[in-house]
């Protein structure tokens, strides 16, 4: 096997075992008869880039990075079964969407949606989501997508006609480049203007730390460690 076979093989086989391991929590929740009082919702923290864009692992706002599960379970709540939603939800919505189920009330200061009037049918999903990246910021909104990295790099790739993202439009389709960067900055001022970019001061953190030789891979040093 090449290393590139044997890498996605790996993978292939945590998800199969990890798919096992799920089972095998709803089985005992059944066999305790506790089903119709559980909620399991499963998600990730990032995709996995197994030879896009010339990468093995996950860095970057690429699909393979940012398309994530968000799947919901709960025979006695208010989910409807086998139902697939289009459209955009993000982690901070987890919580909003929990508390719906249980009929808590969400906190004014909290992040995020409750996605359960969407999964009924009631409202659509967000056409619009932000994303953050090490170093990187990024868009999406309906077929486009927009990055932006902090040296100065764009990305703009058209979701719908080129979903593995291989053409960049950054220099070709220069009004929505423009429209999304715009949107993109005014994100980031609304929810930054009051404190330091945790963007710019990691990489500050980090050059310093290189410049004294005491580079740490210590996240806890970090911003948002």
């Amino acid at each position: 096997l090449t290393t590139a076979r044997r890498t996605i093989d790996i993978y292939d086989g945590e998800i199969k075992y990890t798919d096992y391991l799920i089972s095998q929590i709803v089985k005992t929740i059944k066999e305790e008869r506790i089903d119709k009082d559980s909620i399991i919702i499963l998600t990730a923290d990032h995709g996995e880039q197994l030879g896009q864009h010339g990468m093995y692992g996950h860095a970057g706002l690429h699909e393979a990075n940012t398309l994530i599960p968000f799947i919901a379970w709960g025979p006695g709540q208010n989910i409807p079964q086998g139902k697939k939603l289009k459209g955009y939800a993000q982690h901070t919505d987890i919580v909003p969407t929990v508390l719906d189920l249980i009929t808590a009330e969400k906190r004014p200061e909290m992040a995020g949606e409750s996605l359960l009037r969407a999964m009924n049918g009631k409202e659509p999903l967000r056409e619009e989501i932000f994303m953050e990246g090490y170093l990187m910021r990024g868009i999406i909104r309906r077929s486009w997508k927009y990055i932006w990295h902090l040296d100065g790099r764009e990305e703009l790739y058209n979701m719908e006609k080129d979903p593995m993202e291989v053409i960049n439009l950054v220099d070709k389709e220069k009004e929505v480049r423009k429209e999304l960067r715009c949107s993109l900055e005014r994100w980031v001022y609304k929810n930054l203007h009051h404190r330091e970019d945790p963007i710019v001061k990691a990489e500050r953190i980090i050059r310093k730390a290189k410049e004294e030789n005491s580079y740490t891979s210590d996240i806890t040093k970090l911003p948002w460690g």
